[in-house]
């Protein structure tokens, strides 16, 4: 058990750009803290949220609606963030993201202007979507973020349904969601460097109008061979690009 704890912790630093041998001399608060990414109410950092960046307690900052009026003030946020981080006994870049799917989905102003459904509407879905990954993550960079929590790779089921009322399932085909959600990553990461992260495994596409992942967790009623061909099948292509 020791060996493979020890194993997983070297797969997870290495995800975050720390060598085995630096984790090793981290406390076990630090340890703890590589693994939590934090949030914050309102336009600006607490000073509680700073102080756990210098110490190295803290892997990231997820950025939400409230915290962002516009690319130039939530850029100095980040500023912030990172001046904090250059203190940090942790040499490793601060994961700074949010969720930039496009359409109604949008924490920065900007690009990506379609939203998943229009790309899987649109003439050319897959130059749509590479576009779409491209703006996006060009986007983020110029806010200095560099991780996106997008895209969704969800199969919608229903009209009007949990993902479909925002328009944020590219497609009820499980093949052209994989698809599409390739083009999405693979430009996004290789043309502009920013992280991609597939949601919301293994996927809310049966989910209900009437559900809110906000408020506690959704069930999903569906048998596990369907979970398997259509909700994960979109993974499988994600996964290669890792």
């Amino acid at each position: 058990m020791d060996r493979l704890i020890a194993t997983i912790m070297t797969m997870v630093f290495a995800t975050i750009g720390l060598p085995p041998s630096a984790a090793a001399k981290l406390t076990s608060r630090q340890q703890a803290g590589q693994r939590v990414v934090y949030s914050y109410a309102g336009l600006t950092p607490p000073p509680e949220l700073l102080q756990g960046i210098r110490d190295g307690e803290v892997a990231g900052v997820i950025f939400f609606k409230e915290n962002i009026t516009g690319i130039d003030q939530i850029h100095g946020v980040v500023d912030q963030l990172n001046t904090a981080n250059q203190q940090s006994p942790v040499k490793a870049p601060l994961l700074l993201m949010t969720d930039q799917e496009g359409g109604l989905v949008r924490r920065l102003p900007g690009a990506p202007v379609l939203s998943a459904k229009q790309v899987g509407q649109a003439s050319n879905p897959i130059a749509a979507a590479e576009e779409s990954g491209t703006t996006a993550g060009e986007n983020l960079r110029s806010a200095g973020m560099n991780v996106n929590l997008a895209p969704v790779l969800d199969v919608y089921r229903q009209p009007g349904d949990f993902l479909d009322q925002f328009q944020r399932s590219y497609s009820q085909d499980p093949a052209t969601v994989k698809d599409l959600g390739r083009g999405f990553v693979t430009a996004q990461q290789r043309i502009t460097g920013v992280a991609a992260t597939g949601k919301h495994f293994p996927g809310l596409g049966s989910a209900a109008a009437q559900e809110n992942t906000d408020l506690g967790p959704v069930t999903l009623n569906v048998p596990l061979d369907t979970l398997r061909t259509v909700d994960e099948q979109p993974y499988t292509a994600g996964a290669k690009l890792v």
